[in-house]
């Protein structure tokens, strides 16, 4: 009789001891910052993984991203590393890259010209800009009265800066610092003291610039630089002095410093959007 006791003893001890393992067993789940939560694992998605906390038996499940997640240990001793693309993600959280810009020069209009630009991006990088312009509003009076036109092309090298948005960093394509290699073509009518005067542009720039997307929308744009040009114009000088008060002029693209050196300056500010 003390024998089967014993024997129903030592049973009940393993039965105790099967049932705490079986209560204390769970799942780690291990985030990317070495944090770990102690929970039941239920399901591993493609974009996230549904556990419950340990002793919740019911409820809706609670659900975190993958991207968040650096390792799963299962309750049998299996790790599970997970390797996640960080831009693979959920749609519900997924950042769209805006690939494209369109701007206006801030500062045009105070020098008697409209300029709008388009900006595509080409690869992570490098964009392609043109810009192109309305001589011709006469908001300064300190500008000779003008009418034409003038367009920019040029290759924006972009030094791409990071940042954290929904916890994932992101590097939007069309900010940070850059340089861009610039052609300029400008055509226009000046209305002088001598009468009429024709003025052809061709220039090349180096630009120093950068730019910032705001809530992933808007755009700020500011940036300078230098560089050379030709210009013909149909004007005829009666005196050498006359000559040299047209050689040196505004160009609305940019400074025109004259034959004798043929140095340009540009700059501006431009706002816009990015879509």
């Amino acid at each position: 009789m003390g024998s089967m006791k014993q024997g129903i003893g030592i049973i009940l001890f393993f039965i105790l001891l099967l049932t705490g393992r079986v209560a204390s067993a769970q799942d780690i789940i291990v985030r990317t910052n070495n944090d770990s939560l102690r929970v039941k694992v239920l399901e591993v998605g493609t974009d996230k993984i549904k556990f419950r906390r340990q002793g919740v038996k019911t409820g809706p499940p609670i659900e975190i991203y993958k991207n968040f997640v650096k390792e799963i240990i299962f309750e049998n001793g299996t790790r599970v590393t997970i390797l996640y693309d960080r831009r693979a993600v959920s749609p519900d959280i997924a950042l769209k890259e805006k690939r494209h810009g369109l701007k206006a020069d801030f500062i045009a209009p105070v020098l008697n010209h409209i300029t709008i630009g388009y900006e595509q991006m080409l690869k992570p990088g490098m964009n392609a800009e043109i810009k192109a312009a309305y001589i011709g509003p006469r908001i300064s009076k300190a500008i000779k009265p003008s009418v034409g036109y003038f367009i920019k092309a040029g290759i924006k090298f972009i030094w791409l800066t990071e940042e954290i948005s929904r916890g994932m960093r992101h590097s939007p394509p069309l900010q940070g610092s850059y340089f861009k290699p610039e052609l300029i073509y400008s055509r226009y009518t000046t209305t002088g003291e001598n009468g009429k005067i024709n003025f052809s542009n061709y220039g090349f720039n180096i630009l120093f610039g950068r730019q910032y997307i705001i809530d992933n929308f808007l755009t700020l744009d500011y940036f300078g630089g230098v560089g050379f040009a030709l210009q013909y114009s149909s004007y005829k000088p009666l005196l050498p002095k006359d000559e040299e008060d047209v050689d040196f002029n505004y160009a609305f693209s940019h400074l025109y410093f004259g034959k004798n050196l043929p140095l340009i300056l540009g700059g501006g500010v431009t706002v816009g959007f990015v879509y």
